[in-house]
């Protein structure tokens, strides 16, 4: 049991090891994929401190990875954005689609 409680505690702080939403957001705008990775979940699903949750956002984020042509994209980040992207409605979708554009242009210089 205490074992086992050990593990729970670890496995909830792994969000402070990642570093802080300043922090993860500013290597996501200069392109790390994986930063880029964790701000999308933040927004999704478990914000870190100081981020609010926003699915637009993280559709957004999700869309980017999806551009960003790195090699590191694969079958989950797919995944992750129909699932993400896929409970937006036609209007939110299309904010999605605007901001991720605008994150892109800023992000990649293109």
């Amino acid at each position: 049991m205490k074992k086992a409680i050990i593990i729970a505690a670890l496995f909830w702080s792994l969000p402070a090891f990642a570093g802080s939403f300043e922090n993860v957001r500013d290597k996501a705008m200069h392109g790390d994929y994986q930063a880029q990775r964790n701000l999308a979940y933040g927004y999704s699903s478990h914000p870190y401190a100081g981020q609010e949750k926003s699915p637009l956002l993280a559709c957004a984020w999700r869309k980017l990875i999806l551009r960003s042509g790195s090699e590191k994209v694969d079958q989950t980040d797919t995944n992750n954005f129909q699932v993400y992207c896929g409970q937006l409605t036609e209007d939110q979708q299309r904010i999605a689609e605007a901001q991720a554009q605008r994150l892109f242009a800023e992000i990649y210089k293109r």
